[in-house]
């Protein structure tokens, strides 16, 4: 299964793209970060069209605005945060702190 995310920040365009295979070891691709300049409707349609969209099975988009004004799947930055620690740290055991950065705001998960 391939899933792919995108961030679209107050600055920046980012994506990861995550596959698993049989085993379940997760691969990443298509890991790309860019400034959009201010306009990040013209930085998403760019980057979908560099990258085959069609060999994902999932799409999830976050960020704190533009996130609501497309037509994809989307999930707020705590979500996101907080599944991705609970792949990381299940257990509860490896961190005790997230620190999120950008160009807007700077967060600390305490654990």
């Amino acid at each position: 299964m391939k899933s792919l995310g995108i961030c679209i920040g107050a600055t920046t365009l980012s994506t990861v793209g995550l596959s698993t295979d049989t085993g379940n070891c997760i691969s990443t691709t298509d890991i790309f970060i860019k400034p959009h300049n201010g306009n990040p409707q013209e930085a998403l349609l760019k980057t979908l069209a560099e990258l085959n969209v069609n060999s994902y099975s999932r799409i999830a988009v976050t960020g704190r605005k533009f996130r609501n004004f497309v037509n994809l799947s989307s999930i707020s930055e705590p979500e996101a945060v907080e599944a991705a620690l609970f792949h990381l740290n299940g257990d509860g055991k490896r961190f005790n702190a997230i620190v999120s950065t950008g160009g807007e705001t700077f967060m600390v998960y305490a654990l």
